[in-house]
């Protein structure tokens, strides 16, 4: 009985290896580029409104953070025009360089409500959402924004991505290709050198 050599378990493994790999690098840039639908930060009712709001990318990462407002009348049947809400933003502690951003109507989505803010750097920022004209304060937070990636380098990525997926996906065929021709070749060595080898049975003479 022949063992598998060394050099071929070896070769497996890593073919092994690269394919977890990609999938692993797959799903956390692609996750990391894209964003995802939000996390939720804070849902507060008034007399007349249930406002519940939303942040994304997650985590946060200097650049555009986006905020949604889902804006709901009490009770769920009245009619009423809904009020526009204002983003306000600035550095935990550094009030002075704060900075207030409409927010928008979304297409088709009456509800809600979104506004992009731009996260120059990273550390905490405190969030403040009011409403009106009077600017009646309803919610504040905070969030921690990371390092993130510039704008270029996420379509560099975005567009990469796929690309590196599909050459790594050919190296791994080429790797599984060339360990079966391996295989068959120490398969034919070894049946030729059995074949070489000299009968093992020994005649029997007669007295």
């Amino acid at each position: 009985m022949t063992t598998m050599p060394v050099a071929r378990i070896i070769s497996n493994v890593r073919s092994r290896l690269l394919a977890l790999g990609v999938l692993v690098l797959w799903s956390y840039l692609a996750a990391d580029v894209r964003g995802d639908s939000g996390t939720l930060r804070d849902t507060v009712s008034t007399e007349t409104l249930e406002i519940s709001i939303f942040t994304s990318p997650t985590p946060v990462r200097t650049g555009t953070l986006d905020v949604n407002l889902l804006v709901r009348p009490i009770p769920a049947d009245a009619r009423r025009a809904l009020p526009a809400c204002q983003i306000c933003f600035y550095p935990e502690g550094q009030q002075a360089k704060k900075k207030c951003e409409a927010s928008t109507l979304v297409p088709l989505n009456s509800p809600f409500r979104a506004a992009q803010l731009e996260l120059p750097e990273q550390g905490v920022w405190h969030v403040e959402v009011t409403i009106d004209a009077d600017r009646i304060l309803v919610s504040e937070f905070s969030v921690t924004a990371e390092e993130g990636v510039g704008g270029e380098m996420s379509y560099v990525a975005w567009i990469g991505l796929p690309v590196a997926g599909i050459w790594l996906f050919i190296m791994h065929r080429r790797l599984v290709k060339r360990n079966q021709r391996i295989a068959a070749k120490h398969a034919s060595q070894v049946q030729q050198f059995e074949a070489q080898q000299p009968s093992s049975a020994n005649p029997q003479g007669g007295s």
